[in-house]
């Protein structure tokens, strides 16, 4: 079946979709709407948790998050983001700008979440950009980053885990430099499907900036990710960069001009696409049980591409 696709930027709603029949849209027609718009919306989806996921495999890979604390009890698959214990997952997570697993050595194409229970009409997500934050950014600035290479870790989101509860928190920060190691990845990419250039940072994971060593600076591969050598960036740079693309924390996520603001009802899931999209939760204030489900895949092209 066509696609029935209404808007024309980002946030483009998709109707009609059937989630008893994942294949019964052309999976290759939707990644080219997520490639183009960046963010879709599938209106009224309510697939199940076996639908959900049969769904994600249609359109990539699925990939399975690295800690088990977030699996569905059934579907290990489905990451699952709740303040209803009985549901599985954890509470309260994403309220920070980030790009899903930018710190692992494969960072995901696509991230698909569907809410389940969603209190009151001021829940959201966030999104920037980092294409249009990369155009915002002076050349002389950009000149400076580029062929830069950033610092990437979860160490400073990492949630404490029931099992963590008495070790020796040098113990749990040893396991995570141990299971998470730093990923150096080039401060500026080029799209691998729509060559658009774009600022791969956000403000959870990224540390710091550097400029590699002559013999480190190569195209992030398998054989070439980096070392973290070289020679380090004025702190300012990041902060700089972080502040022109929205993703500072004195900066109003309602009322800078790069941050989309994407409301939602249960049942519609969120498609996007991770390369070039940061974005964090909008908690609301309306107090109940929140639960989302979320899946993450690649798409078989090279992440992230080549350097700019």
């Amino acid at each position: 079946m066509m696609l029935d696709i209404h808007g024309s930027g980002l946030g483009a709603e998709i109707h009609g979709i059937d989630p008893a029949n994942p294949t019964g849209i052309d999976a290759e027609e939707l990644r080219d709407a997520i490639y183009r718009h960046k963010l879709v919306v599938l209106k009224d989806f309510n697939p199940t948790p076996e639908q959900f996921l049969a769904f994600g495999r249609h359109l990539g890979e699925v990939r399975k998050y690295y800690e088990p604390i977030y699996h569905h009890p059934e579907y290990p698959e489905i990451f699952v983001s709740s303040n209803d214990q009985s549901a599985g997952g954890v509470p309260k997570t994403g309220a920070f700008w980030h790009i899903d697993y930018q710190f692992m050595p494969e960072p995901f194409a696509f991230t698909m979440t569907l809410p389940l229970a969603v209190p009151g009409t001021d829940r959201g997500t966030y999104f920037v950009d980092l294409t249009q934050a990369w155009a915002q950014v002076p050349e002389e600035l950009k000149q400076r980053v580029r062929g830069t290479r950033s610092v990437n870790s979860p160490r400073r989101y990492v949630k404490i885990r029931p099992s963590d509860v008495y070790r020796p928190i040098g113990e749990v920060l040893l396991e995570i430099e141990e299971v998470t190691p730093p990923q150096y990845w080039p401060t500026a990419l080029k799209h691998p499907v729509t060559g658009e250039e774009y600022l791969y940072i956000c403000e959870a994971f990224t540390e710091s900036i550097y400029r590699p060593d002559p013999a480190d600076a190569l195209p992030n591969s398998p054989e070439g990710r980096g070392t973290g050598k070289g020679e380090p960036l004025e702190p300012d740079v990041l902060t700089e960069l972080l502040h022109i693309s929205g993703q500072s924390a004195d900066i109003d996520p309602e009322t800078h001009p790069l941050v989309h603001t994407q409301h939602f009802g249960v049942g519609d899931a969120l498609l996007w696409d991770n390369r070039v999209l940061t974005h964090r939760a909008k908690h609301g204030s309306t107090p109940g049980t929140v639960t989302t489900h979320r899946l993450t895949m690649v798409d078989g092209h090279p992440t992230p591409g080549l350097p700019a």
